[in-house]
């Protein structure tokens, strides 16, 4: 089981592999909103060629193979996405295009994509009007996903109820509707379980493991507090804020479900680094080392 983390080094991008590589990582979950956001490099949407994105996304893949490392998931660019009613669904799709196109150059055949996420969407509050658009909007990458031979992972989501000011869930928190999602959509579709997002929605990981079952492809692993998405270590938020008792995450139990389902990806971490830039290096080394523990629980090695 290799061990994967976010692109978050800090060099140059061509040098990033290899440093991770000597933090002790053997794949990367390549976070494509830098390249194609609105203020990303190739952010220019509608004037952006598939020459230039072959030729920028080959070049990266060319320095991970030089360095033995693996890029094994990307995680699609999202400005423009839900959390507003400024929706541009065309200029959605285009991002989420170029974010596949790029998936099969880096070498990958996972894309993490957020669905739509209708204003109003939270609870049981507009549950088959937001399915069904993100369904209509999912469908639109087909055939680009068909022609790349890519894998779009749909993920489970929060949003914050506006009244009581908290996370709450909306479209595909729960296991079951992101199966039925990849059901409707078909066989292109798989399901990224954001370890951390689940407590947050009162969902257990685990149990959200072992309902995804074989259509689990890859993984947002980090800790959360229980109240905030905090994207930090595992084990880090080990004490509950006083008076309250969040939902935790058991790392062991955690790891027994993905042997009971017989996954065979990677262990991503999908984290923030605390501290000045100085300390990355010191982070990275000790979040591989909470991975080698964490694989080491595995009752079966892959």
């Amino acid at each position: 089981m290799k061990l994967s983390v976010v692109n978050c080094a800090p060099v140059d991008e061509k040098e990033q592999f290899r440093y991770l590589k000597d933090c002790g990582f053997d794949a990367m979950d390549m976070g494509l909103g830098g390249y194609f956001d609105r203020n990303g490099r190739f952010g220019d949407i509608d004037n952006v060629t598939d020459e230039q994105i072959k030729e920028h996304f080959t070049m990266l893949r060319e320095c991970a193979q030089k360095a033995d490392f693996e890029i094994g998931q990307t995680h699609s660019a999202f400005s423009g996405h839900p959390r507003n009613y400024d929706f541009d669904y065309d200029e959605i799709v285009k991002r989420q295009i170029a974010s596949i196109k790029a998936t099969h150059y880096l070498g990958s055949k996972y894309c993490v994509v957020h669905p739509i996420i209708l204003p109003g969407r939270r609870y049981d509050l507009l549950k088959q009007e937001a399915f069904d658009k993100s369904v209509e909007f999912y469908k639109r990458l087909i055939p680009t996903l068909e022609e790349y031979d890519v894998y779009c992972c749909i993920e489970n989501m929060w949003v914050c109820d506006p009244v009581y000011g908290h996370i709450c869930s909306t479209i595909l928190s729960h296991a079951q509707e992101m199966v039925d999602m990849c059901n409707v959509l078909g066989d292109r579709f798989r399901i990224c379980v954001d370890v951390g997002h689940a407590p947050l929605t009162q969902d257990d990981p685990c149990e959200m493991v072992r309902i995804c079952g074989d259509k689990l492809a890859v993984l947002h692993t980090h800790d959360v507090d229980g109240i905030s998405d905090l994207h930090t270590f595992p084990y880090s938020a080990h004490k509950a804020p006083h008076g309250m008792k969040p939902m935790r995450i058991n790392w062991e139990d955690f790891m027994k479900a993905l042997d009971d389902v017989n996954y065979r990806g990677n262990l991503n971490f999908e984290i923030s680094i605390p501290g000045p830039v100085e300390l990355r290096r010191a982070g990275l080394v000790y979040l591989s080392e909470i991975g080698k523990h964490l694989v080491s629980l595995r009752s079966v090695k892959y």
